[in-house]
């Protein structure tokens, strides 16, 4: 069976056949040049079907699902080469967003400010909320992004009127 019609037998919809795609080209490019190579963040359900396809192509060792910690819902697929056994300390980076504990802020207040960015969900991981604050799990360029500029960021909430003033600074588990 040729590369077409595998991903066509596997794939639920048209995205899903992208994102099979992309998870293919990436296990040829870490084969073909011996270098670790990772796709953005993956819903629980993207893992599942590249799972699929990777039970499709025999392929049972030299890839990792890292999401930043064990547990971690929305994860990466990285494809190692022989010589290396899991991803990069600094595959998956966290930035801590730090506001008062009155503002209240949910997932979604944080994902919509952070989408707002420019950022995309590929590039995000798990959200984490505490009273306090919150980290976040992003690719590295995302976590540059948010960390260039160290000065107060202003995130719109969704329920309120006005804004809340949110600190991000690098975080670490």
């Amino acid at each position: 069976m040729d590369k077409r019609e595998m991903l066509d037998r596997l794939a639920a919809n048209g995205d899903e056949r992208l994102l099979l795609g992309r998870v293919w080209d990436k296990y040829e490019q870490c084969r073909r040049r011996n270098l670790p190579e990772g796709t953005g963040f993956l819903s629980p359900a993207e893992q599942a079907a590249a799972q699929r396809l990777l039970n499709a192509l025999s392929v049972t060792e030299g890839y990792a699902f890292w999401g930043g910690y064990d547990g971690a819902q929305r994860r990466q697929l990285w494809f190692l080469p022989e010589w290396q056994e899991a991803p990069e300390e600094d595959a998956v980076r966290v930035v801590r967003a730090s506001f008062y504990e009155e503002d209240a802020l949910t997932h979604r207040d944080l994902l919509g400010s952070l989408m707002a960015l420019g950022l995309t969900r590929e590039t995000l991981g798990d959200i984490l909320v505490f009273p306090r604050w919150a980290d976040v799990l992003a690719t590295a360029p995302a976590a540059e992004l948010l960390l260039r500029d160290p000065s107060v960021r202003t995130l719109r909430a969704v329920w309120q009127q006005g804004s809340v003033q949110v600190k991000a600074a690098e975080g670490c588990f």
